[in-house]
């Protein structure tokens, strides 16, 4: 009768040994999988101002890297103009380079551009007009990046302005 009892604990103990090693398998193995992508937001280069119609044209450097273990298909890009406080942030008007939508292999990364059309408000004309310069004109804003993937919340990165120049009129 003891040697049963025995018999029953150990087979006990091998079957919870062998649920948490299954657990412990698959918690792993979603993870391993999970998609999980970078955005790392560069450089805004400021390519023209036309103060008429208040537009800004900008270009933004993104690496955008796939740091997951499975191939992520890069769908689309939004980008947001943001700042400090509780205003709403307000989509752009950007164009996505001819090779998109793209698909990230495991490990890799892209570098895209992603051109932008700003529009500026009073008060940024205003510093502009006046040279206050960029930290003046636009030191409170930043550029939201949005990454867009199958699934349904983005990934993004936000870019500031700085160490730009405006481009003079020739």
């Amino acid at each position: 009768m003891k040697e049963s009892k025995k018999q029953t604990y150990i087979a006990t103990m091998a079957l919870v040994v062998s649920i948490i090693s299954l657990a412990v398998t698959i918690i792993m193995a979603f993870n391993e999988y999970k998609e999980n992508v970078e955005v790392i937001p560069g450089n805004i280069h400021i390519i023209s101002v036309d103060m008429d119609n208040k537009v800004l044209n900008c270009e933004i450097e993104v690496i955008v890297a796939n740091v997951s273990h499975s191939s992520v298909p890069i769908i689309s890009a939004k980008v947001y103009k943001t700042g400090s406080g509780l205003k709403k942030a307000e989509e752009m008007n950007i164009s996505l380079p001819d090779e998109w939508p793209i698909t990230l292999i495991a490990g890799g990364a892209e570098k895209t551009i992603i051109q932008c059309e700003y529009k500026l408000n009073d008060d940024e004309i205003s510093a502009l007009q006046s040279d206050s310069g960029i930290d003046e004109a636009f030191g409170k804003q930043w550029l939201s990046v949005r990454i867009y993937t199958t699934k349904p919340s983005p990934y993004y990165g936000n870019a500031k302005f700085k160490e730009v120049s405006i481009p003079t009129a020739s």
